[in-house]
Protein backbone atom coordinates (compact mmCIF):
# COMPACT_ATOMS: atom_id res chain seq x y z
CA UNK A 1 0.00 0.00 0.00
CA UNK A 2 1.30 3.53 -0.98
CA UNK A 3 1.40 6.06 1.85
CA UNK A 4 1.33 9.69 0.21
CA UNK A 5 1.59 12.70 2.38
CA UNK A 6 -0.30 15.23 0.63
CA UNK A 7 0.50 18.78 2.02
CA UNK A 8 -1.35 21.87 0.73
CA UNK A 9 -3.06 24.76 2.74
CA UNK A 10 -6.25 24.93 0.06
CA UNK A 11 -8.32 22.28 1.06
CA UNK A 12 -9.93 22.22 -2.38
CA UNK A 13 -6.09 21.59 -3.87
CA UNK A 14 -6.00 19.06 -1.62
CA UNK A 15 -9.42 17.45 -2.50
CA UNK A 16 -8.51 17.83 -6.43
CA UNK A 17 -5.34 15.78 -5.69
CA UNK A 18 -6.96 13.32 -3.84
CA UNK A 19 -9.24 12.58 -6.23
CA UNK A 20 -6.67 11.66 -9.02
CA UNK A 21 -4.59 9.91 -6.79
CA UNK A 22 -7.11 7.63 -5.67
CA UNK A 23 -8.80 7.69 -9.32
CA UNK A 24 -5.38 5.64 -10.15
CA UNK A 25 -4.34 4.06 -6.51
CA UNK A 26 -7.62 3.23 -5.10
CA UNK A 27 -6.29 1.91 -1.93
CA UNK A 28 -3.26 4.66 -1.47
CA UNK A 29 -3.18 6.05 2.01
CA UNK A 30 -3.14 9.63 1.45
CA UNK A 31 -2.59 11.42 4.72
CA UNK A 32 -3.39 15.43 4.29
CA UNK A 33 -1.94 18.47 5.89
CA UNK A 34 -1.98 22.05 5.96
CA UNK A 35 1.04 23.36 6.96
CA UNK A 36 4.95 22.34 7.05
CA UNK A 37 5.33 21.72 10.33
CA UNK A 38 2.34 19.46 10.33
CA UNK A 39 4.28 17.80 7.37
CA UNK A 40 7.01 17.50 9.15
CA UNK A 41 5.53 15.57 12.40
CA UNK A 42 4.10 13.12 10.11
CA UNK A 43 7.08 11.96 7.95
CA UNK A 44 8.70 11.57 11.17
CA UNK A 45 6.08 9.61 12.41
CA UNK A 46 4.65 7.57 9.51
CA UNK A 47 7.48 6.73 6.81
CA UNK A 48 5.83 8.22 3.67
CA UNK A 49 6.58 6.56 0.51
CA UNK A 50 5.39 10.40 -1.48
CA UNK A 51 5.23 13.51 -0.14
CA UNK A 52 3.47 16.12 -2.39
CA UNK A 53 3.62 19.67 -1.67
CA UNK A 54 2.96 23.15 -2.58
CA UNK A 55 5.96 25.56 -2.21
CA UNK A 56 4.48 28.05 -0.29
CA UNK A 57 2.19 26.97 3.00
CA UNK A 58 2.20 28.32 6.18
CA UNK A 59 4.51 27.80 9.19
CA UNK A 60 7.61 25.47 8.47
CA UNK A 61 7.92 26.75 4.53
CA UNK A 62 9.13 24.96 1.47
CA UNK A 63 12.39 25.80 1.31
CA UNK A 64 13.32 25.17 5.28
CA UNK A 65 10.82 21.45 4.94
CA UNK A 66 13.30 20.82 1.56
CA UNK A 67 16.17 21.18 3.36
CA UNK A 68 14.85 19.29 6.87
CA UNK A 69 14.12 16.74 4.21
CA UNK A 70 17.29 16.45 2.34
CA UNK A 71 19.68 16.39 5.87
CA UNK A 72 16.79 13.58 7.07
CA UNK A 73 15.19 11.62 4.50
CA UNK A 74 17.39 12.21 1.30
CA UNK A 75 15.50 8.87 -0.48
CA UNK A 76 11.99 10.57 -0.02
CA UNK A 77 10.81 11.24 -3.67
CA UNK A 78 9.05 15.07 -3.30
CA UNK A 79 6.75 16.08 -5.96
CA UNK A 80 6.06 20.24 -6.17
CA UNK A 81 2.89 21.58 -7.08
CA UNK A 82 2.12 25.35 -7.36
CA UNK A 83 0.02 27.95 -9.37
CA UNK A 84 2.76 30.53 -9.92
CA UNK A 85 5.53 29.88 -12.71
CA UNK A 86 7.85 32.05 -10.47
CA UNK A 87 8.27 29.37 -7.94
CA UNK A 88 10.08 27.10 -10.33
CA UNK A 89 13.21 28.60 -9.94
CA UNK A 90 12.91 28.58 -5.93
CA UNK A 91 12.27 25.21 -5.87
CA UNK A 92 15.27 24.28 -8.31
CA UNK A 93 17.14 26.19 -6.08
CA UNK A 94 15.73 23.71 -3.20
CA UNK A 95 16.09 20.79 -4.70
CA UNK A 96 19.95 21.51 -5.66
CA UNK A 97 20.82 22.46 -1.59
Amino acid sequence: RVRIVLLDDVEEVRESIRAIIHAHWANAEIIECESGVEAWKIIQESSPDLLISDLTHPGLGGEELSQRLADAHPKLPVLVISVSPAHAGRWQRCAAT
